[in-house]
């Protein structure tokens, strides 16, 4: 595997992040979307797309309430498709079912960890950003 193959797969994982977060919410950040796209990068849309819809389904009934922050999906998913089609690169079709359950568990905790880094930075700007007490 060419280094080039995991900067492109950086890159189109970025740049669904910053999809998901700005205005024009195109819906390509979705995973059902990004891991056709992380599929072409590396040669094999086919799982990408199997990964993507995995993750997708998983997600599915999440509900925001309250304006609550979501779990960082984009990135999630992308990372998903990433690893599935990385670990069947390496481990060959044997062992498919556990590629898939281990690449969508790692999904999950990039997921959540974006969710996290996300709001400490959040919340360590508005240090900088609250007026100060009088």
């Amino acid at each position: 595997m060419s280094m080039g193959a995991y900067l492109a797969v950086s890159l189109i994982g970025g740049a669904m992040a910053l999809e998901n977060r700005s205005s024009l919410r195109l819906m390509l950040s979705q995973p059902i979307c990004s891991g056709p796209i992380i599929g072409l990068a590396l040669g094999s849309p086919s799982d990408g797309l199997l990964a993507g819809l995995m993750f997708q389904v998983m997600f599915l009934g999440y509900v925001r309430l309250r304006g609550g922050r979501q779990p960082d999906i984009p990135l999630g998913g992308a990372a998903a498709a990433a690893l599935y089609i990385l670990s069947l690169r390496r481990l060959g079709g044997a062992y498919g079912g556990t590629a898939l359950f281990l690449s969508l568990l790692a999904g999950l905790f990039v997921s959540f960890g974006g969710y996290l880094i996300y709001r400490v930075w959040e919340r360590s700007c508005l240090l900088y950003t609250s007026p100060s007490p009088r």
